[in-house]
């Protein structure tokens, strides 16, 4: 029963919304450090993730994590979703083409499915879609509590740029778009 409500809440949502917000616990209670719906982390001040971003991939059940060598040395772009969120799937093309633009250019995407009642719907949802990247089946969220301490995974969709060191650089809550988040990577690939 949670869930179609969910689901009903975050439909009416999209409608005047870019964020789907679900709450869950969070160690800051906010959704990033200032409160705002983005945070950009200077260089020398970013958070380092407080334990590992592992879980299952989506379509093949294989243990996934930022430790893979398809990972290591790129900046990483974390990005929250669900089948069941419109303001997801009004961004999912955008990430698709971001990833595709600059996958060469040292940036991997690792999506994480959230509050998910069913893995077919997700697989479906990628599918159908065309999305690309990987993404982690994580129902109950866990395989984000390396970055809890620094980022609120209340809100879905919620999107998180790691520097090439894997530290926290950009926090956006709700959709974002192609426009948005390339300067975003650019900033971060000239570091």
């Amino acid at each position: 029963m949670r869930q179609p409500l969910v689901a009903l809440g975050c439909a009416l949502l999209a409608l005047t919304s870019t964020a789907c917000v679900v709450r869950q616990p969070s160690p800051n209670g906010i959704f990033s450090p200032d409160g705002k719906p983005e945070h950009w982390y200077d260089p020398g001040h970013r958070p380092a993730l407080t334990g590992p971003v592992a879980g299952p991939d989506l379509l093949t059940d294989k243990r996934i994590s930022l430790d893979d060598p398809q990972f290591a040395g790129k900046a990483v772009v974390i990005n929250t979703w669900g089948s069941w969120c419109g303001p997801c799937r009004g961004e999912t093309p955008a990430l698709e083409s971001t990833y595709q633009a600059s996958k060469d250019r040292g940036v991997a995407f690792l999506g994480v499915d959230l509050r998910e009642d069913s893995r077919d719907a997700a697989k479906d949802y990628v599918l159908d879609r065309g999305v690309s990247y990987p993404s982690i089946y994580d129902p109950s969220g866990r395989s984000l509590l390396g970055l809890s301490a620094h980022v609120s995974t209340s809100a879905v969709p919620t999107t998180v740029v790691l520097d090439r060191t894997h530290a926290v650089a950009f926090v956006h809550i709700g959709a974002v778009s192609q426009t948005s988040l390339e300067p975003v990577l650019d900033k971060v690939l000239a570091e």
